[in-house]
């Protein structure tokens, strides 16, 4: 896997949902990848962790 960072659009276009999607994922799914960079509002996150 790789360690380049994605964005919550970047993995709303992998899963094949919107980014809205992905935001309620990560409000309430304990297991959603964490932030390890970005800011408040532009969260990235590891692709490895995104991606299983």
């Amino acid at each position: 896997m790789s360690d380049s960072e994605v964005s919550m659009a970047q993995i709303g276009r992998l899963a094949g949902v919107g980014r809205a999607a992905i935001v309620n994922w990560r409000r309430h799914h304990a297991d959603f990848p964490q932030q390890i960079g970005g800011t408040e509002t532009s969260p990235t996150f590891r692709l490895a962790d995104a991606d299983s």
